[in-house]
């Protein structure tokens, strides 16, 4: 049938309607699935906790000078990171900043876990700052993009909760592994869980987003 009085299509009235759908990353992130991130931030979460409970330990264990200097030099290079790192997200995608960060994340671990230097310890800390620089504020903003915008405060309390309770599962986690086998064992354990979750969220958009396609196509 047509529209009344226009003689326009009803199904072309009903598509103009109807609010488009973003173009872009930001409109692949609305189709995508809330449970992405959060795997991710939950993942993050754990290899924080090598950050935060475990490297003070590790340095002092080997008898590293300075290890202060570990978070000062985070601290800087987490800002610089964070000052450009969020624009790449909103350009590309989320999926651009996780899984490379991850990868610096793993490598920052790895480097961690057979360090025996100053300089060495200092490295890890850059590569940890730049996957928390990139890792944390994607995770954040795709939880955000992901909800309806009445729920967008939930999520943004969905992603603390994973981020914090895989920080709080990590602690005991990673420290029982170092009491069973080895700093270097679990360092890469820890490595591991990041990139898979990191993973998890890149490979969690694209069946959502092929079937919103699909069912655009077909309206």
């Amino acid at each position: 049938g047509r529209a009344a009085g226009g003689g326009v299509p009803a199904p072309q009235v009903a598509r103009a309607a109807a609010p488009a759908r973003a173009a872009g990353p930001a409109g692949a992130a609305a189709t995508a699935p809330l449970w992405a991130p959060l795997v991710a931030a939950a993942a993050f979460g754990i290899t924080y906790a090598v950050h935060a409970d475990f490297v003070p330990v590790i340095a002092a264990g080997r008898a590293i000078p300075a290890f202060g200097l570990y978070f000062t030099v985070y601290a800087a290079a987490i800002i610089a990171v964070r000052a450009w790192g969020g624009r790449i997200g909103d350009r590309f995608g989320h999926v651009w900043m996780v899984v490379p960060g991850a990868l610096f994340g793993a490598a920052a671990w790895f480097l961690l876990g057979r360090a025996t230097s100053l300089p060495a310890l200092l490295a890890a800390a850059v590569l940890y700052a730049i996957a928390g620089g990139t890792i944390h504020p994607a995770c954040l903003a795709a939880c955000i993009a992901r909800a309806p915008a009445s729920r967008r405060g939930t999520a943004s309390a969905a992603f603390y909760l994973a981020y914090d309770g895989g920080d709080a599962a990590g602690g005991p986690l990673v420290g029982g592994l170092m009491q069973s086998s080895s700093v270097p064992g679990a360092l890469d354990l820890a490595a591991l869980i990041g990139v898979a979750g990191a993973l998890g969220m890149a490979f969690g958009r694209p069946a959502k987003r092929a079937a919103a396609a699909g069912s655009a196509a077909g309206s």
